[in-house]
């Protein structure tokens, strides 16, 4: 059954997605990208995204994308740079912008990760295994996820430090509950509501960009 505080963040969460659809075209193929472990030049996100240079050079104006200094595009939720948040791909190191991003992000590139994620409060490791479909291994069984919700005019290009500063993985619910620093407006979620929540927003997120669904192939793409 689905609690009352998951349904309320699928809920806010698909109301930012609608007012950010435009955002959504480029970001679910620029991820793609980034899980390649490299920068990613912005002729390559426009091949891949089939949206015009013009668009992919406006995207640099978002507050939130992390460039290099050949202006190549590192970071935007998954990340080149190191976070609290390891998101381990195969042989490739990449890194979360939060806790969710770590359970959507297996949904969406279709792909198994592991995660190792420092509690803020105790300072000790959180580690899990995440699918596409399931969470598996996950160490403490107790941990917990605390998500901060957008609201419908949040803008996507300004929303690292309003909401993904506030997700974390904590070793407990008390550890979450007693910390002092928890955002007042934060939920707290088990790792299986949170890894629900995840799993939705991957669908919305490839529902509003359906050419995403498209396989990367020598730079471009293929069917």
């Amino acid at each position: 059954m689905t609690s009352q505080a998951l349904q309320e963040a699928i809920k806010a969460n698909e109301d930012c997605l609608a007012e950010n659809q435009e955002q959504c075209l480029l970001l679910v193929p620029l991820l793609r990208l980034l899980a390649e472990g490299k920068p990613v030049p912005l002729e390559r996100l426009a091949a891949v995204s089939r949206r015009p240079l013009e668009a992919i050079q406006s995207l640099l104006q978002c507050s939130d994308i992390e460039v290099d200094s050949e202006g190549r595009i590192v970071g935007w939720g998954l990340s080149l740079v190191p976070t609290p948040h390891q998101f381990r791909l195969g042989e490739q190191t990449l890194y979360a912008w939060c806790a969710l991003d770590t359970l959507l992000l297996p949904a969406l590139l279709g792909r198994t990760a592991h995660i190792v994620s420092i509690c803020p409060a105790t300072g000790k490791s959180v580690s899990l295994t995440v699918t596409p479909t399931q969470i598996e291994r996950l160490e403490p069984a107790s941990a917990v996820v605390s998500v901060r919700l957008p609201e419908a005019e949040t803008d996507l290009c300004e929303v690292r430090g309003s909401i993904c500063l506030q997700g974390h993985f904590f070793e407990s619910h008390e550890d979450a509950s007693a910390w002092p620093s928890l955002h007042p407006q934060a939920l707290l979620l088990t790792v299986e509501e949170a890894a629900q929540l995840g799993r939705e927003l991957a669908r919305q997120f490839l529902a509003l960009a359906p050419g995403s669904l498209l396989s990367l192939k020598n730079g471009g793409i293929s069917a």
